[in-house]
């Protein structure tokens, strides 16, 4: 599996969907929610 984060602006906090998109990766890589 291959994924790619792209950060197009260096800020301190990440948006709400970053967030899920990493979530959905980290699920979709075979990680269940209670070790997320």
């Amino acid at each position: 599996m291959r994924s790619v984060f792209h950060r197009p602006h260096p800020e301190k906090e990440t948006d709400k969907g970053a967030v899920k998109s990493i979530r959905r990766f980290l699920l979709e890589a075979g990680f269940n929610s209670d070790e997320i």
